[in-house]
C-alpha cells in the first residue's frame, strides 16, 4: 500500500493527519496544493471538495481509494497501522471522539476570533473559546503530557488539539493574547507539552508562521490591529 496526503500548507485539518502519520511512522508522500487555485481534479476525488485527502494506492501506484475528512482519515490510519492509538474500550473511544469535536469547535472559535471585524465580535469569539477551553480543562488529568493521561501515548485527541494550540501560540508571537482566559493550568501544561514534541514542527511547513501571519493580516480584523 502507498499513501499520498493532499492538502493546503496552512490547513489545520491537514496538520491533524500529518500528525497521525508522524506519530505512527507511516511511510507516505505529502503533496501541497495551491489553496487559492485548487486543481479542478480535486472535486473528482473529494466529494466535499475539501482537504485533507488521502490517496490510497496499491504497490504499483494505481489508485485504490480516496479517503476524505481528517477524523475519518485518522481513524482509518489507526485501524490499518499498528500500534493503535485509539483506546479499546468503546466508552473511552466515544469520549475521545467527542473531544475531537471539541477541537473542531476550538478551531472554529480561533477562526471567528481572528476574522472578527470589531470589538464586540472579537469579545464574543473570545468568550466562546474560553467556554470550550474550560470544558477541556475539566477533562484533562493533572500534569499529563497527552489527553489520555501519563500512562498513555500521543493519541487521536492530541492530533486534533495540537493544531489549535499551535495557532494560538503563533497569535501570541504576533503580539495577541493567545489564551484569553483565566484558571486554565491543565490546558496550559497540556499545550506546552504538545508543542514541545518533535512531531509538532515536523507536521507543518517551516514557513507556516509567516503564512499564518499573512492570513491574519489579510482578514483586516479587529485583532490584526494589535499585531506587532
Amino acid at each position: 500500500m502507498k499513501l499520498e496526503l493532499l492538502g493546503f500548507e496552512i490547513c489545520p485539518f491537514v496538520q491533524r493527519v500529518s500528525l497521525m502519520l508522524q506519530a505512527k511512522n507511516i511511510p507516505h508522500t505529502m503533496t501541497y496544493l495551491n489553496h487559492k487555485e485548487p486543481p479542478e481534479w480535486l472535486a473528482s476525488l473529494s466529494p466535499l471538495g475539501k482537504v485533507p485527502l488521502l490517496r490510497v494506492m496499491d504497490d504499483e501506484g494505481h489508485d485504490v481509494a480516496a479517503v476524505f475528512e481528517s477524523q475519518v482519515i485518522n481513524e482509518f490510519l489507526d485501524e490499518t497501522f499498528a500500534p493503535a492509538l485509539m483506546p479499546h474500550d468503546p466508552l473511552e473511544r466515544a469520549r475521545q471522539r467527542g473531544f475531537v469535536a471539541v477541537a473542531d469547535g476550538l478551531l472554529g472559535g480561533v477562526w471567528n476570533w481572528v476574522t472578527a471585524k470589531d470589538q464586540a465580535g472579537a469579545d464574543q469569539a473570545r468568550a466562546g473559546l474560553c467556554r470550550s477551553l474550560s470544558v477541556l480543562e475539566q477533562a484533562l488529568p493533572d500534569n499529563a503530557p497527552v489527553f489520555a493521561g501519563n500512562d498513555h501515548s500521543f493519541g487521536i485527541v492530541d492530533c486534533a488539539m495540537l493544531p489549535v494550540f499551535m495557532r494560538l501560540d503563533m497569535l501570541e508571537s504576533f503580539g495577541i493574547e493567545a489564551l484569553p482566559c483565566d484558571n486554565l493550568p491543565r490546558v496550559n501544561a497540556y499545550r506546552r507539552a504538545l508543542l514541545a514534541l518533535p512531531l509538532a514542527k515536523a507536521s507543518v511547513v517551516p514557513e507556516l508562521a509567516v503564512m499564518y501571519r499573512g492570513f491574519v493580516k489579510s482578514q483586516d480584523g479587529f485583532l490584526s490591529k494589535s499585531m506587532t
